[in-house]
């Protein structure tokens, strides 16, 4: 299978470059849940491309988009 992807660019401020590990993978913490991408690939449409939503934050933790939180 192949994928076409097209992206868009968000030009952010600040990033944080702190490297995050969860100290248990499969039992996630919430604090760590808000840090974990929650990725979904929709259907292909006839030209071959599908839709990718990225949320940052899983299980319906979001992470704070607030200036100073990052």
């Amino acid at each position: 299978m192949e994928y076409k992807i097209a992206i868009t660019t968000l030009v952010v401020d600040k990033i944080s470059t702190l490297k995050m590990k969860a100290k248990d993978p499969a039992n996630p913490t919430k604090g760590e849940l808000k840090h974990l991408p929650d990725i979904k690939i929709g259907a292909s449409d006839t030209k071959g491309f599908s839709l990718v939503e990225v949320n940052i934050g899983q299980k319906g933790i979001i992470h704070p988009s607030t200036a100073g939180h990052l």
